[in-house]
């Protein structure tokens, strides 16, 4: 089995290659490139976005092939959609190639999060699997940064950094666990001399 893999402007093959990909595609023109790249079809797609690259990798499915879907960002602002969603052409692929279309939500598989932690951390940790983050300063770029993940701007997750990376300790916290901490003693106290007492 092969894979290949559609990387956009701003990735580098290179990078690309060091994830699971036997081969990387460009992301335009993803039609004629996975022609080449897989000339035989395609049996497995994992679609992430959906858009250009969805309506591109559809005719290349094979008869009987799969697509799990996990994401539909590029529609997610509805802009276009008449124009980059053909429903009878889509629907008729599905028909008569006989794929089977899934829909794949994370949260339903929480429970073998800790299996996953335990594969992966060490992973990263040793530089083994790399991960790439689009990073926006200050909550004033919030706004424009949500608008570029919808048009597919950022590369990788998107983060907005709101402040400097917290403190383990800072004066003030101390001060207020202090503060918490007599209040919580004098209400203990005060259960205990008088428990009737509204406390």
């Amino acid at each position: 089995m092969s894979v290949l893999s559609v990387f956009r402007p701003g990735w580098s093959a290179r990078s690309c290659r060091s994830g699971a990909s036997d081969d990387c595609l460009p992301e335009w023109p993803v039609q004629d490139l996975c022609r080449e790249a897989a000339p035989e079809g395609v049996d497995v797609y994992f679609e992430n976005v959906g858009g250009a690259t969805l309506m591109s990798v559809l005719p290349q499915m094979n008869i009987g092939g799969r697509i799990a879907v996990i994401g539909m960002i590029a529609w997610f602002s509805g802009a276009n959609m008449d124009q980059t969603i053909p429903l009878p052409a889509m629907w008729r692929t599905i028909l008569t190639r006989r794929l089977k279309v899934q829909g794949v939500i994370v949260f339903d598989h929480g429970h073998r999060r800790p299996d996953f932690e335990s594969e992966v951390a060490p992973l990263v940790a040793s530089g083994a699997l790399k991960y790439t983050e689009s990073v926006a300063e200050g909550l004033e770029s919030a706004p424009g940064a949500f608008i570029e993940r919808l048009k597919g701007g950022n590369l990788g997750k998107q983060l907005v950094r709101v402040g400097a990376t917290p403190r383990l300790s800072h004066p003030i916290d101390d001060a207020g666990a202090r503060m918490r901490a007599r209040r919580a003693s004098s209400r203990q106290l005060q259960a205990a001399i008088a428990p009737n007492a509204p406390q």
